[in-house]
């Protein structure tokens, strides 16, 4: 699914099953508000990708809530950049980032504004960096000039296994 307008996605109650071994990602998202809720997104034992690969603008976001990810030891969870990302009881398992990515086998935010809550992740690996979580392009301090290009990562109830 590849969608491009500024407007709203939602995504409720899905079973997403990646089979195309041609595509980029499974979930393709540019400059729209997107809901993922109740919903389950596998990956699959063809190609090396992300499950979600999301872009906004700072004014667009993506909310995962109650909604269960598994990359299939093939696949990385969701990949996303300037944008605002919410993540409320969800599972996200068996992810992998290999050499074609830059690392984070379950979150690779770049200037993401990102929220994560009750949120499980369990066998999660990469051969770049971080194993869970890369981040690139956040400010490590708030001044009156970075004001505007300040990005956070809030985590509650992460739990790894």
């Amino acid at each position: 699914m590849t969608h491009y307008p500024n407007g709203l996605v939602q995504i409720n109650k899905v079973n997403l099953y990646t089979y195309d071994s041609t595509q980029d990602h499974g979930l393709v998202l540019r400059h729209c508000n997107t809901t993922i809720n109740n919903s389950i997104l596998y990956g699959n034992n063809q190609y090396h990708a992300r499950l979600i690969n999301f872009s906004g603008d700072n004014t667009h976001y993506l909310k995962i809530l109650n909604t269960f990810v598994d990359g299939k030891y093939l696949h990385a969870g969701l990949s996303m950049s300037v944008s605002n990302l919410q993540v409320y009881n969800s599972t996200f398992i068996n992810t992998y980032s290999g050499n074609s990515s830059y690392g984070g086998s379950v979150f690779n935010l770049d200037k993401v504004n990102a929220i994560f809550n009750n949120t499980i992740v369990k066998n999660a690996y990469s051969i770049n960096n971080g194993g869970i979580f890369y981040l690139s392009n956040f400010e490590k301090t708030v001044t009156s000039e970075n004001l505007d290009h300040f990005y956070i990562l809030l985590v509650d109830h992460l739990k790894l296994i």
